[in-house]
């Protein structure tokens, strides 16, 4: 997701397994700084070689992170 997701304070984009769109509202301080991102790259965020994610490279990626912090998903009770 990138820039051309984003207007009027929004990010607008469609879930990937339903195609559903969805909005999400942002907070202005986050509006602010996606500001700042150059309008020509089409994601905001970068692996470490400078390419964008793949959806499961950003999931293990974010997993590591998460692990990483000590937090824990709890267990489904359904």
């Amino acid at each position: 997701m990138g820039c051309q997701h984003t207007k009027h304070g929004k990010l607008s984009i469609r879930r990937q397994k339903t195609n559903v769109a969805f909005d999400i509202s942002l907070l202005p301080d986050l509006v602010a700084e996606l500001a700042l991102h150059p309008k020509d790259q089409l994601t905001f965020l970068f692996t470490n070689f400078g390419k964008p994610f793949t959806t499961a490279g950003f999931s293990n990626w974010f997993r590591e992170r998460r692990n990483e912090a000590g937090l824990l998903i709890a267990p489904r009770t359904d």
